[in-house]
């Protein structure tokens, strides 16, 4: 949340008009509908973006593709998308709806409402408050989103994928055919062995605005935005082609480093509280020289005036005197200074996640599969462990020179955890033992 508050300065910086511009810039009223604080998470994990479709199509296994808003060219996505992810591709599809995909799904569009209050994000009946109810192994951290205005996702019967459903409506949602259906949808597809966070990813979102600008700062969907961020950007990841409302966008750092410019004008400064003191006092006296309340009062009135008048009169003079003399105090004594706040330091969004999950207990056993799995495959090239098994039966039976007794036992016990997993929670030093042991026998293997 901290490293979202810290680029909402950046952001703002972005949409100010610049003079040199050679295309006009969105204004500050439409910062909230944009998409620019998800697209700089994407790339402050180390991706490149690129500004055209077929940059995605021709290079799946390296591309994150990010659609967010209206869709153009639908015909192209549908027919496409599939392909790309089953080639590798990581893809998220953020959209209102309505749209379909071959072989994947579709989106129903909204408004969905709920007339129970306690769906009802404060109150509103088409912004639902959704929990957590699939956790998509450890891709998730718990969090409650919000949503706006949504519509809903109906996956296809086609089995090419295994889907997985973090976030659905409510049971009386309105319309009917909404209720229990997914808001956002994670699907691998069936025929890999990674973990989430590699190659081959596909997210559907049946509401854009879960990463846009103005409902980060609603719910926990500022975690859902790193969350997704990182589940996208799988380790072999390099590329980002991001598509909002139909338009590539360049790199936000670019934008922000060329249409950042200073305005013409500087705002007004207001007012400090001295001036607006001073501001009143001369009001006051205006009015006074002006009402000339004195001669009014007696020019009408004969010699043989009432004693009263003259005492109402003198009680006027006294109380203008009275105001003036406070006006005067309060000139002289100046207006009452506080100190000023402390500064807090800040943590940034992936310091937040790493204090969530990485304490003392946490488990350090997927990652260790994970290395394994690696492990198994830059040895046999291969992601089928019926291929791995073959590997190890053929040095046992050609009794090879390059592995030791002892080696060949490591090997084994390897193959195993990555075919079946590690047994038993794993702690940080156990898990810093496998990955020396991993790198010694990949060393060798690549010297032999």
């Amino acid at each position: 949340m901290w490293l979202l508050a810290a680029m909402l300065f950046a952001v703002t910086a972005a949409a100010q008009d610049s003079s040199g511009s050679d295309a006009a810039r969105a204004t500050d009223s439409d910062w909230e509908f944009r998409y620019d604080l998800f697209q700089m998470l994407l790339e402050e994990n180390g991706l490149e973006v690129r500004n055209s479709w077929e940059a995605a199509w021709e290079d799946p296994d390296s591309h994150v593709l990010v659609v967010v808003g209206s869709i153009e060219s639908q015909d192209e996505l549908s027919q496409r998308l599939s392909e790309f992810v089953l080639a590798g591709g990581s893809a998220l599809i953020a959209t209102d709806g309505p749209w379909s995909a071959n072989r994947i799904g579709r989106i129903q569009a909204g408004p969905v409402e709920s007339q129970q209050s306690g769906d009802q994000y404060k109150g509103f009946r088409d912004c639902l408050l959704l929990p957590l109810q699939d956790r998509v192994g450890d891709s998730l951290m718990d969090s409650n989103i919000v949503t706006n205005r949504s519509g809903w996702f109906e996956a296809s019967s086609v089995g090419d994928w295994d889907w997985s459903y973090p976030f659905r409506l409510p049971a009386r949602s309105t319309p009917r055919s909404s209720r229990g259906q997914a808001v956002l949808a994670i699907a691998k597809p069936k025929a890999a062995l990674d973990s989430y966070t590699s190659s081959g990813i596909l997210a559907i979102a049946a509401d854009a605005s879960l990463v846009s600008n103005g409902m980060l700062w609603h719910g926990d969907n500022h975690r859902l935005a790193i969350d997704l961020s990182r589940i996208l950007s799988g380790p072999k990841k390099r590329y980002l082609t991001f598509i909002a409302e139909g338009r590539v966008l360049s790199s936000f750092s670019e934008r922000l480093a060329t249409g950042a410019g200073a305005p013409d004008q500087e705002p007004p400064k207001p007012e400090t509280d001295l001036q607006k003191v001073l501001r009143l006092a001369n009001a006051v006296v205006r009015d006074i020289e002006e009402s000339n309340v004195l001669n009014e009062a007696l020019s009408h009135q004969p010699r043989s005036a009432s004693p009263a008048r003259y005492l109402r009169a003198l009680l006027v003079v006294f109380a203008a005197f009275a105001v003036l003399t406070i006006l005067w105090w309060l000139l002289v004594s100046g207006a009452a200074r506080y100190p000023s706040m402390r500064p807090r330091s800040m943590l940034a969004a992936y310091e937040i996640r790493g204090r969530d999950s990485r304490g003392a207990g946490y488990d350090f056993r997927q990652p260790a599969n994970y290395l394994a799995r690696e492990f198994c495959f830059s040895l046999t090239g291969s992601h089928q462990s019926a291929d791995w098994q073959s590997y190890l039966s053929q040095i046992a039976a050609e009794n090879s020179l390059l592995w030791n007794a002892q080696e060949q036992k490591e090997l084994r016990q390897i193959f195993d955890a990555a075919s079946r997993g590690f047994q038993g929670r794993m702690g940080e030093k156990e898990f810093e033992l496998i990955g020396r042991k991993l790198c010694r026998l990949r060393d060798k293997a690549a010297a032999g």
